[in-house]
């Protein structure tokens, strides 16, 4: 009686070991990826990644001419050589230059591209907020305030004022 027991504690535990080591490949399997396994791009996505040389503005997934064609050809022989989203793009920069990527590098020159809207919005809400402040300050900034004389004190003013209400009693 005694030897069954064993006998099964035996297999239960190779039963469990074998079970652990099915999770371990499993879970390992599924970090591969994370792992830099990068799999293979597909060439829609690099074409949508890119711009089109031929077509400004233009992907060159989007792009309808015949050069675009033969550029989403370049990229699926170069996805078949087994080349990666990202040595794919240096390529065509490479040989385009930075001008085919979506959006500007973040380097050199190009930072003016992402700094410059940001400061300019920085800037403009500086100058709002002096401009309010100045004009509250005034009382807006107009000449409401001030009183005016019902005379003016120009000595040519009773001259003129008597010339004009000539000119509209003719007028009349």
């Amino acid at each position: 009686m005694n030897c069954k027991f064993g006998v099964r504690m035996r297999r239960m535990c190779r039963n469990r070991a074998a079970m652990v080591a099915l999770g371990l490949l499993i879970a390992i399997s599924a970090a591969a990826p994370a792992w830099g396994v990068e799999p293979s791009p597909e060439p829609v996505d690099v074409a949508k990644s890119i711009m089109s040389p031929v077509c400004p503005g233009r992907l060159i997934a989007d792009c309808p001419s015949p050069e675009s064609e033969q550029l989403r050809e370049v990229i699926r022989r170069k996805v078949g050589e087994g080349k990666s989203k990202q040595q794919i793009i240096d390529y065509f920069v490479e040989v385009y230059g930075p001008e085919v990527l979506p959006t500007p590098p973040q380097k050199g020159f190009y930072l003016t591209a992402w700094y410059m809207p940001m400061a300019l919005i920085i800037c403009g809400g500086g100058i709002v907020f002096l401009l309010i402040r100045i004009w509250s300050r005034d009382g807006g900034g107009g000449d409401e305030g001030e009183v005016l004389p019902d005379e003016p004190k120009a000595p040519d003013y009773q001259k003129y004022a008597r010339i004009l209400d000539n000119e509209l009693k003719d007028y009349n």
